[in-house]
C-alpha cells in the first residue's frame, strides 16, 4: 500500500523489566525526536543518569513511581510521585539527575519522550546515582 511503513521494534529486556523505543523522527515524525517506553520490576530502581543537551518528559502510564531529581548547578534535589491514579507529565532539562523507583506491586510502565533522538556515537547520558 502507498505510504504505509512496518518497522520492526527491538525490545530489551533485563531483570528489571523492559524497554523498546516508539515513534522515532527516523520513522518519519518530523516534530518529535523520540518517545519511548520502559517498564520497571516491582522495587526496581532504573535512570540514575544526567544529559548535557537532551530534554525528555516523563509520565506514568501503568503503577507508580518515586522520581528523584537533582540540580547540578544548584544542588536542590525533588522528589515527585507519579502514577496511573493520576497521569501528569514532569520535564526533566539537561544538567538535571533523574533516577526513579517502581513503588508499585506490579509492572511499572513509564512513556517518555525526547527532544533529542538516542545516537550510539553520542548518547549523551551521564551515570550519576541519585536513588538507590
Amino acid at each position: 500500500m502507498k505510504d504505509i511503513e512496518i518497522k520492526d521494534l527491538k525490545v530489551f529486556k533485563d531483570h528489571r523489566g523492559w524497554f523498546v523505543e516508539l515513534f522515532r523522527k527516523e520513522f518519519g515524525i518530523e516534530k518529535m525526536a523520540q518517545v519511548n517506553l520502559t517498564v520497571a520490576a516491582p522495587g526496581m530502581v532504573k535512570g540514575n543518569h544526567y544529559h548535557l543537551y537532551k530534554t525528555e518528559w516523563y509520565c506514568v502510564i501503568k503503577g507508580g513511581m518515586r522520581l528523584v531529581l537533582k540540580d547540578m548547578d544548584s544542588g536542590k534535589v525533588s522528589e515527585i510521585t507519579l502514577g496511573d491514579d493520576k497521569l501528569r507529565i514532569v520535564k526533566i532539562p539537561p544538567r538535571v539527575i533523574h533516577g526513579f523507583k517502581n513503588i508499585g506491586e506490579g509492572d511499572m510502565y513509564l512513556l517518555y519522550c525526547t527532544d533529542t533522538p538516542f545516537d550510539p556515537q553520542d548518547p549523551d547520558t551521564f551515570a550519576e546515582v541519585v536513588l538507590e
